[in-house]
């Protein structure tokens, strides 16, 4: 069992203090979870990019790092005001949200009608229709596993507030999915058949 801070946070702290390699290996260990996360929340065009700026933001803000939330809350924060901040700069939410529906239909072949009973193309398909806000805290909740207290420091509210946020997002989501392709039920049982 490990007294000390995390690797990231050990590396940050070094990032702090000046040390340019410390930087590069932090966006080695982080840049998958960071496109993932930018490319969710905003479009897969555009995740490159915001990555950068993310990291850039990491470099000159490191000063501010303390440590006490860890360092993936506060990279992810990070990371949101980029998407947020370019949303602002696009000024069409709705644009960003068909970009990244057109982003997912380009993924699939034009033949294959099987690609929507597919439970991922589904979920993808669901996640583009939630609102930015909704889609940021499933997100951040199931697919890069982050705990309440973490999704809290991201979004900048309470835990309470952040389970309240979670739970009407994931029955959005099901209402969506439900929209899209049946029931929830007959969801899992295709998706069970399908294996």
């Amino acid at each position: 069992m490990s007294n000390g801070p995390d690797p990231d946070t050990r590396l940050m702290f070094e990032v702090r203090a000046g040390d340019r390699e410390a930087l590069a290996r932090l966006f080695e260990r982080n840049h998958g979870r960071v496109h993932a996360l930018c490319a969710r929340l905003t479009s897969w065009a555009d995740a490159e990019d915001l990555v950068q700026e993310t990291f850039l933001r990491v470099q000159r803000h490191a000063g501010t790092f303390d440590g006490k939330a860890g360092f993936t809350p506060w990279l992810f924060r990070i990371a949101r005001n980029v998407c947020n901040d370019r949303g602002r700069r696009i000024r069409q939410t709705s644009a960003l949200e068909a970009q990244w529906a057109r982003d997912r239909a380009a993924q699939r072949t034009a033949g294959d009608a099987e690609s929507r009973i597919d439970r991922r193309g589904l979920i993808e398909d669901a996640l583009a229709a939630l609102s930015p806000e909704d889609r940021e805290v499933v997100v951040l909740s199931r697919m890069h596993d982050l705990p309440y207290a973490d999704i809290a420091a991201v979004l900048g509210c309470s835990v309470g507030a952040a389970r309240v946020r979670l739970h009407r997002a994931i029955g959005r989501l099901r209402e969506i999915c439900s929209e899209l392709e049946g029931s929830p039920d007959e969801l899992r049982n295709r998706t069970r058949n399908n294996r």
